[in-house]
């Protein structure tokens, strides 16, 4: 659940389920029993924006009290590439743009954020139909690895996502130097290019090993009748 969100002034979900102290039990009453799922984003100022807090919330069927669940974000994001991350959740979300997503943040941030939003779209979209859509290009960092011997297989695991390669390409090559500090001798073989790199045992590639790379995908704004997704 979500414990880093602001709830001074929230009653919290009590239900049994929530205090079993199991993930498992936790998601399910979580998705089972959430009524009104909103968005909700708390954050310091735009330039730095740490602590800052991305959350599913609503009540609890059961009980009527706040329910929430923190959506995972990387701690070190400023700038566009928190702006970025958090428009990624909320197409997931199918939040209406821009209104719905301008509203998660200070309303003194909004004028800027909408304007942000604006540069997304295509320069040349004053000549685009009104049935045409633009979609921003977002390049997501995912991590995946797995260790067989040690029982160690961990979900795949988003870094961040940018709106500018480069921008990615910078942070993926900081996360490379960062984890090869913690690799040990039995990973002895590398492949690596601009927008990826892995470390592996040699001849037993599929059983050990850590992979970062940078992964691309369309961003649509919302349209009344159609889904988003990234």
């Amino acid at each position: 659940m979500c414990w880093k969100c602001n709830h001074d002034r929230d009653v919290m979900c009590s239900c049994r389920a929530l205090n079993s102290g199991r993930k498992e039990e936790m998601a399910a009453h979580f998705l089972t029993n959430l009524r009104g799922m909103k968005l909700e984003l708390s954050y310091n100022t735009l330039v730095g924006p740490a602590p800052y807090c991305l959350c599913a919330a609503g009540t609890c069927k059961v009980c009527g009290k706040r329910l929430c669940m923190s959506v995972e974000m990387p701690a070190y994001l400023t700038g566009e590439g928190f702006l970025a991350v958090v428009l990624h959740h909320a197409a997931r979300l199918e939040l209406k743009l821009p209104g719905q997503f301008l509203e998660l943040f200070h309303e003194e941030d909004r004028p800027a954020v909408r304007h942000w939003l604006e540069e997304l779209k295509n320069p040349n979209s004053k000549n685009i139909s009104s049935e045409q859509e633009t979609a921003a290009t977002v390049y997501t960092i995912v991590q995946t690895a797995m260790n067989t011997d040690k029982g160690f297989f961990p979900d795949p695991f988003s870094w961040g996502s940018y709106l500018s390669l480069d921008q990615a390409r910078e942070c993926l090559t900081e996360l490379v130097e960062a984890a090869k500090k913690d690799l040990s001798d039995r990973y002895n073989k590398e492949d690596t290019s601009d927008d990826h790199w892995e470390a592996y045992e040699d001849g037993y590639a599929a059983g050990c090993f850590i992979r970062i790379e940078i992964l691309t995908s369309k961003l649509f704004p919302a349209r009344k009748g159609r889904s988003c997704h990234a």
